[in-house]
């Protein structure tokens, strides 16, 4: 029993880039290397449209981790001037002691 071979050499053998044969050891007529041809870029497709997926859902995630990074640190300068006064204010306690 002969081995799959993998999508590209798939391509390449229905795309007339090799000897044409089928799984079974025989050789292809046009008609079957087409559909072979089809079969393949159905198969490469639907593997393009999985990692658009996948990437998408990384894109979001990294958009979310950025917004609570931002978020984070929002409130981290917000308790620090709390506790410490704004430096960047003239008016504030902290200046006017220095």
């Amino acid at each position: 029993m002969r081995a799959r071979a993998s999508l590209s050499d798939r391509l390449l053998l229905a795309g007339g880039l090799g000897s044409p044969e089928s799984e079974d050891g025989g050789s292809l007529t046009s008609s079957a290397r087409e559909e072979e041809l089809k079969r393949a870029l159905t198969t490469a497709l639907g593997s393009l449209n999985a990692l658009g997926g996948i990437y998408d859902q990384r894109e979001a995630r990294w958009r979310d981790e950025m917004r609570r990074i931002t978020e984070d640190r929002e409130r981290i300068e917000l308790l620090l001037k709390q506790a410490i006064g704004d430096r960047t204010n003239p008016a504030s306690p902290a200046k006017l002691e220095a």
